[in-house]
């Protein structure tokens, strides 16, 4: 089903087409990964994996002003400085992650569960 959707992906003229044939094949992948039980989702288990995708949220809100900086900062070296701004993004994310997120988690599970 994803396969077919990536293939005729290109017919699909308007945004919503693609949102309607793509939300059903990455449901079914999902649901064939709950289960826990093959290479695939032990795969994505891992803890390198998992704390990426703890992080992603920052590092999604971080990024592209550190992209901006970069460029306003170095532009004529940009693509060196993306490569160090991206990394800088990481570290930004995972010091939001651990000092901002954690906390606020915390903080609305006591006062509101």
């Amino acid at each position: 089903l994803l396969a077919v959707t990536f293939i005729y992906c290109h017919y699909l003229d308007t945004p919503y087409l693609w949102t309607v044939s793509f939300t059903p094949s990455m449901g079914f992948v999902i649901y064939a990964h709950s289960y826990s039980k093959g290479f695939i989702s032990k795969l994505l288990s891992n803890y390198c994996l998992v704390y990426l995708g703890q992080i992603s949220y920052a590092f999604y809100m971080c990024h592209v002003l550190v992209l901006l900086f970069a460029k306003e900062w170095r532009p004529d070296i940009f693509t060196r400085a993306a490569i160090l701004a991206l990394a800088l993004s990481f570290g930004i994310s995972c010091v939001c992650y651990k000092w901002y997120e954690i906390p606020a988690k915390q903080f609305i599970k006591e006062r509101f569960a």
